[in-house]
């Protein structure tokens, strides 16, 4: 049996220069593949 993969939801609290950096790289890597849901709230 087929099991759909679950995405993992990452929130990110503040936006300064290292929020604003984790968020971005996050983003690229695991937002691309489809893995996770990256959310930055500032």
């Amino acid at each position: 049996m087929n099991h759909p993969v679950q995405r993992h939801r990452v929130v990110i609290v503040g936006g300064g220069a290292g929020g604003l950096e984790l968020a971005t790289r996050l983003g690229d890597t695991l937002g691309k593949r489809g893995m996770a849901d990256v959310t930055l709230v500032d």
